[in-house]
């Protein structure tokens, strides 16, 4: 990410990771998607342009599309995430439509 050693990075898994503090913008490069991070700790001069794949920021990424729903990739975004939902939610079991009594009289 090439930012200076203001706050050192984290670990992870022996490589280092740095903590975004904000999503600022998007824009469409090289036909992907890429978020303006501001990063925690670090001046606004060491924010940087990342794509999805670099970063861990799943929910920060769908606040900011949820502030700013016509934004480079909102749409599409939001449309995976739907499917995603979707698509664990059509494979959970059917609930039981009486449940069993938790009374012991009936014992």
């Amino acid at each position: 990410m090439g930012q200076t050693s203001q706050n050192p990075p984290d670990l992870i898994e022996g490589e280092p990771e740095w903590e975004v503090d904000q999503i600022v913008n998007t824009r469409c490069y090289q036909n992907q998607t890429q978020f303006l991070i501001k990063w925690k700790g670090y001046s606004d001069a060491h924010n940087s342009w990342e794509p999805e794949k670099n970063l861990n920021a799943t929910q920060l990424i769908g606040e900011y599309y949820k502030r700013n729903p016509r934004s480079v990739g909102a749409e599409e975004w939001i449309k995976q995430k739907e499917i995603s939902i979707h698509s664990v939610t059509i494979h959970l079991p059917t609930p039981r439509t009486t449940m069993p009594s938790c009374d012991s009289s009936t014992e």
